[in-house]
């Protein structure tokens, strides 16, 4: 067995994939599917009964997985970044967004059930969120860095999923 895919009804799809590396199974919850590396000579039976017995823990991971629907009703209020979505009257969404603060203006027909409006507004506040970390965390991350006189070459921050920020030691 070198990858196979088991679609469960409660759990959704897992996709088992053997790691030579792998001493025990190992599970990983993402969004599309739960990862299980397992090491080589693993049976199929083997992987069904860990699954079995950690059934009630995938669950409650896929649950902390899902991601709450972005609608008018959805609002993010933090010391440094506030964001709200408006019911417009144009066929097309608008943003407004300043330092810290963006509206989204949808239109009157949007469909926030639709998947791929789900990612593009998820990249939209993404990116707002990344513009304003850019403009806020060098500024601090120098105060700081000449408060407790640790030294740093260089920030960057980009958009990749694990770590969005990063700094030199």
């Amino acid at each position: 067995m070198k990858e196979a895919i088991i679609e469960d009804e409660e759990l959704g799809r897992l996709v088992v994939r053997v790691n030579l590396r792998a001493k025990s199974l190992v599970f990983r919850t993402k969004s599309d599917a739960i990862y299980v590396s397992v090491p080589s000579g693993t049976t199929m039976k083997e992987v069904k009964r860990a699954i079995e017995n950690l059934r009630d823990k995938l669950l409650v991971a896929r649950q902390r997985l899902k991601r709450p629907l972005i609608d008018l009703d959805y609002k993010i209020d933090t010391e440094h970044f506030k964001l709200s979505l408006a019911a417009g009257e144009k066929d097309q969404f608008l943003a407004n967004s300043q330092l810290g603060v963006m509206q989204i203006i949808c239109p009157p027909a949007a469909d926030f059930s639709d998947e791929n409006l789900q990612n593009w507004l998820r990249k939209v506040i993404e990116e707002a969120l990344r513009r304003n970390a850019k403009s806020i965390l060098p500024p601090r991350l120098d105060r700081l860095s000449r408060q407790y006189g640790l030294s740093y070459a260089n920030v960057k921050i980009n958009s990749s999923q694990g770590r969005w920020g990063s700094c030199s030691a």
